[in-house]
C-alpha cells in the first residue's frame, strides 16, 4: 500500500511536472505570439510614418511649385506695370517735344513779325533823315501802282505815282503811268450807266429779277431809244469794253447766274490784264454750278497756256487743288497744292491746306517751319 501510494505520489507529481511545463510552453508561445504581434504592430506603424513622410514630401513638393509659379506672375506683373510706365513716359516725352516744337513755331513766327516790324521801323526811319528818296524802289513801287491800277483802285495808284515824282521827276515813265491812270479813269466814268445797272441787278431780289426778265422779253419793238439802250447795255456792250464785261460777269456771279457770269467773263478774257481772273471765276462758276469736268478742263486749259505768269499759274493750281479736295480727290488736292507752295509757301495759306490733307492722308508732317519760297505775302487778290 505504501509503495502503491509512493507510486501514486510519483505519478501525481510527474503529473503536476507535466502540468507546469505545459502550461511554461503555453506561457512561452503566448510571449512569442505578443512579440509577433509587437513586431507586426510596429512594421504597420513604420509603413504609416513612411506613408505620411511622403505625403509631406508631396505637399512641401506642390507648395515648392505653387511658390514658383506666384513668383513667376509677380515678376510679369513688374514687368509689365514696368513696360506700362516707360510707355507712359515716352507719351509724357512726346508730349513735352510737341509742346516744345509749339513754343519753336510761336517763337519763330514773333522772330518773322518782329523782323517785319523792324523793316517797317527802318523804312520809316530812312523817311525821317532823309534817305527815302536814294533807298526808293522804283521797280517795286511801279508795280504797286501798277497792282491797285488793275484791280480799279485808281486813288491809290495815283497816290504812289505822284510820291515817286516828288522824288525821281527825272524818269518819263513816271508822266506815262499816271497819263495810264487818268485814262483808265476817265474809260471807267465815261461806263458809269453800265456800271449802274450791275448795281441795280445786284440789289434785286430773286423774284423780282425773274420778273425783270420777263419783263424785258415782253417789251414793245417800239421802245424809244433812251430806254432801249437801257435795257439792252448788259447784253450789247462794245465787245472791247472787257472791264464792263467782267463787272457785269461779276454781279452775274452774286446772283448765282453762273451761265450768264460765264458769258461775260468769256468775252472780258481778251484783256491780257484779266486772263488769270477770268479763267478762275470760270472754272469757279462751273464748281458752283456743279460742273466739276468742265471747271478742271478750264482751270487745265489755263495752265496750258505759255504766256502763263508764276503767279497766275499758282492761282490756277491753287484752285484746282480746291476742286480736287472737293471732290474727294485728297491725293491729287495734295500734289496740286504742294505745286503752289514750292512759288510761295504763304500763297492763300497753302502751307495749312498741306498739313491738313498730309494729316487726313495718315501722312507724317513735314515739319512746321517753312522753307519754301514765301513770295509776295502783302499782295491781295481779288478773290
Amino acid at each position: 500500500a505504501e509503495a502503491a501510494e509512493a507510486a501514486e505520489a510519483a505519478e501525481a507529481a510527474e503529473a503536476a511536472e507535466a502540468a507546469e511545463a505545459a502550461e511554461a510552453a503555453e506561457a512561452a508561445e503566448a510571449a512569442e505570439a505578443a512579440e509577433a504581434a509587437e513586431a507586426a504592430e510596429a512594421a504597420d506603424s513604420f509603413k504609416e510614418l513612411k506613408e505620411i513622410g511622403a505625403l509631406e514630401a508631396l505637399e512641401e513638393v506642390e507648395e515648392l511649385e505653387v511658390l514658383e509659379e506666384l513668383e513667376v506672375l509677380e515678376e510679369l506683373e513688374v514687368l509689365e506695370e514696368l513696360e506700362e510706365l516707360e510707355a507712359l513716359q515716352e507719351n509724357e516725352e512726346l508730349e513735352i517735344l510737341d509742346v516744345i516744337e509749339e513754343v519753336e513755331e510761336l517763337e519763330i513766327l514773333e522772330d518773322i513779325e518782329e523782323l517785319e516790324v523792324l523793316d517797317e521801323v527802318e523804312v520809316l526811319e530812312e523817311v525821317a533823315s532823309g534817305g527815302f528818296a536814294a533807298s526808293l524802289n522804283v521797280d517795286a513801287e511801279l508795280e504797286e501802282a501798277e497792282f491797285y491800277l488793275q484791280q480799279g483802285l485808281y486813288d491809290d495808284a495815283q497816290r504812289v505815282i505822284q510820291t515817286l515824282m516828288e522824288h525821281r521827276p527825272e524818269l518819263p515813265e513816271l508822266q506815262a503811268k499816271l497819263n495810264e491812270i487818268s485814262e483808265k479813269r476817265q474809260l471807267e466814268e465815261s461806263s458809269e450807266e453800265s456800271v449802274d445797272f450791275v448795281d441795280i441787278m445786284a440789289d434785286i431780289q430773286d423774284d423780282e429779277l425773274f420778273g425783270a426778265t420777263d419783263f424785258l422779253g415782253a417789251l414793245d419793238p417800239a421802245t424809244d431809244a433812251d430806254d432801249a439802250f437801257t435795257l439792252n447795255l448788259a447784253t450789247d456792250l462794245d465787245s472791247e469794253d472787257t472791264e464792263s464785261h467782267y463787272n457785269l460777269g461779276i454781279a452775274y456771279k452774286e446772283m448765282d447766274l453762273y451761265d450768264d457770269a460765264i458769258e461775260e467773263f468769256e468775252k472780258a478774257i481778251k484783256d491780257p490784264v484779266r486772263l488769270i481772273d477770268c479763267i478762275s471765276l470760270i472754272g469757279q462758276c462751273h464748281m458752283a454750278s456743279g460742273a466739276h469736268e468742265a471747271a478742271m478742263a478750264t482751270f487745265r486749259d489755263g495752265l496750258s497756256q505759255e504766256t502763263l505768269s508764276d503767279e497766275g499759274r499758282m492761282t490756277l493750281n491753287f484752285e484746282m487743288g480746291l476742286l480736287f479736295k472737293m471732290d474727294g480727290q485728297v491725293l491729287e488736292a495734295l500734289e496740286t497744292f504742294q505745286l503752289v507752295a514750292e512759288k510761295d509757301s504763304f500763297f492763300r495759306d497753302v502751307g495749312e491746306i498741306i498739313k491738313g490733307l498730309r494729316k487726313e492722308l495718315g501722312l507724317e508732317d513735314e515739319g512746321s517751319e517753312d522753307n519754301g519760297p514765301q513770295g509776295n505775302r502783302d499782295r491781295v487778290s481779288y478773290v
